[in-house]
């Protein structure tokens, strides 16, 4: 489906319940979208918002704002440059999405916007957002970072707002490391971010039978076809033999290395595997 250039505005439930709808070309004259435009759209993958559009209606992918979204196969967005904000319940319930670019416009983003994103990983928030609403990021279950970019944005004292499995990354002293040290969340400083050590998954500074454990749950998501968990960081830490592949006998060696340093063995890792 193409949106042809002269079109400026797509109306309200303007796709509700295209059910084959798979992809959209939206042109480059549309300034509005508005409430529910791709609601039971359930073939829908993905879709790119031009900067020429500058308005999003609420709702975007479902119902209403209390409904979760049935557009099950949409995995990314991206969010052009001339939208200003991200308004309630936007992507509530779309629980395949992964990926998600948002403009440099952007002031606010609603409440419950990605609520429910379960499959959601990782999320960056650009400088020219001054409000994170409340729900924003509740229920996503495997959101495992937040980049936040403004240090004054105004975050909604709940704990519900950022999920508790994300690790929030900003500013020292940033009102985002307020919320972290409120609600008990991982925060990380800019330019601080640890860097794993060959075999310590966790990054706990420790190679043991815990990070043995995750390269193992890792390789079984792998062999099973699941969805895989891990970071491109761990991911190079956990390729312990370095054969580019997650595996067994990765857990094998941290497993044999940390039975060697329990007994008072003092080499590196790499050396012990060499």
């Amino acid at each position: 489906m193409v949106i042809p250039d002269k079109v400026t505005e797509i109306n309200s439930y303007a796709f509700n319940s295209c059910t084959g709808l798979t992809e959209i070309r939206i042109g480059n004259s549309v300034k509005t979208i508005g409430d529910s435009t791709f609601s039971n759209c359930t073939s829908l993958q993905s879709l790119i918002i031009p900067d020429s559009v500058t308005t999003l209606g609420e709702s975007l992918f479902t119902s209403n704002a209390w409904n979760n979204s049935t557009c099950d196969n949409l995995t990314s967005v991206i969010i052009g440059n001339g939208v200003k904000s991200i308004p309630q319940a936007t992507f509530r319930g779309c629980k395949s999405l992964q990926e998600v670019v948002i403009g440099n416009k952007v002031t606010s983003i609603g409440t419950d916007a990605f609520y429910n994103c379960t499959s959601l990983k990782e999320i960056s928030i650009p400088e020219s957002v001054v409000t994170i609403n409340a729900g924003s990021f509740a229920n996503c279950t495997k959101l495992k970072k937040v980049n936040i970019l403004n240090p004054d944005v105004v975050i909604n004292d709940s704990k519900s707002t950022i999920s508790e499995t994300a690790t929030i990354y900003s500013y020292e002293n940033s009102t985002a490391q307020t919320y972290a040290e409120e609600y008990e969340r991982k925060f990380i400083i800019f330019g601080q971010e640890p860097v794993l050590s060959l075999g310590d998954i966790d990054g706990n500074n420790v190679v043991d039978a815990i990070d043995a454990s995750l390269v193992l749950s890792e390789y079984a998501s792998l062999s099973t076809g699941q969805e895989l968990t891990f970071t491109d960081e761990q991911r190079a830490a956990a390729d312990v033999d370095g054969n580019t592949a997650i595996d067994a006998i990765d857990a094998s060696y941290i497993l044999s290395y940390y039975a060697y340093i329990s007994t008072g063995g003092k080499e590196s890792i790499n050396d012990f595997i060499n």
